[in-house]
């Protein structure tokens, strides 16, 4: 089976991007004067560009630079004037992991940040459940999940795991969702929407395709079919209000996606979402 996906490559690069205004992104590359006596503390100027370069991904968007990633163009130029050296020495601080890996430590220590746990990982999830059960958009809750862990001092895990994570989410939000709507049915009103599925009498389909059918025009054949429609629904003893146990954004996806699902596919959902 393949792998959900609740974002976009589009989506998954802007979650973690700098802005491209210059006005927003110069700011959240400024070294402060502590930050400048922190970095003179070691020594050559490789050492000294890595380490800012660093610091400030831990920053924003707040999470590690990989050990082959190149940092964002922009941010290196205003990060490299600042310490007054050429961008270019940085390749000579990448290639020694062992040094990365000591101010990685240094920098955590001084900014108080921590790393992603599994600790995080069930505290986040908890956090999400209910930001899910209201939203359908798979980028609000990445979103969510990136500024709580920020509001956490907790630093971002990669993209994939922060994506796995969110969709582990959904997909139990989705659930609660379909029990909430199903928990109030009787035995009975279960029995007779799954009683929908199959071929109804002598039509040659399903009565819920039956039901979904537009009135033919404005006659008197049309109008009994309509009535004999209603008639038929009103009979499955459904609350009027069983939708308001769950967002509008989740009742009104459900209603949509429930209305171009062939009945096939529909008998092949699990129970509760079937239902």
């Amino acid at each position: 089976m393949p792998r959900r996906e609740l974002l976009t490559s589009a989506q998954r690069f802007e979650l973690f991007a700098f802005p491209e205004d210059e006005s927003e992104l110069i700011p959240l590359a400024t070294l402060s004067k502590e930050d400048f006596a922190f970095v003179r503390q070691h020594r050559s100027d490789h050492n000294r560009l890595g380490l800012a370069v660093l610091m400030i991904h831990l920053r924003h968007p707040g999470r590690v630079l990989g050990p082959s990633e190149k940092p964002h163009a922009p941010v290196l130029g205003i990060i490299a004037t600042q310490l007054r050296v050429s961008p270019a020495v940085r390749d000579l601080y990448v290639q020694r992991d062992e040094t990365r890996r000591e101010y990685l430590q240094e920098l955590l220590a001084r900014s108080g940040l921590v790393q992603f746990t599994r600790r995080h990982y069930r505290g986040l999830s908890e956090f999400l459940l209910p930001v899910a059960m209201q939203t359908i958009q798979g980028i609000v809750l990445a979103c969510a999940a990136v500024n709580e862990l920020r509001r956490q001092r907790v630093l971002l895990p990669p993209i994939a795991a922060l994506e796995k994570l969110c969709v582990a989410v959904a997909t139990k939000a989705e659930r609660e969702v379909y029990g909430l709507l199903t928990e109030p049915l009787t035995d009975e009103q279960r029995a007779a929407l799954d009683a929908l599925l199959p071929p109804y009498g002598e039509r040659p389909v399903s009565k819920l395709a039956w039901l979904r059918q537009s009135p033919e025009g404005p006659s008197a054949k049309a109008m009994i079919a309509h009535i004999e429609r209603l008639k038929a629904i009103r009979e499955l003893g459904l609350q009027p209000d069983a939708g308001h146990s769950i967002h509008q954004n989740r009742f009104l996806r459900l209603a949509r996606e429930g209305g171009q699902t062939a009945v096939y596919q529909i008998e092949e959902c699990e129970t509760d979402r079937r239902i």
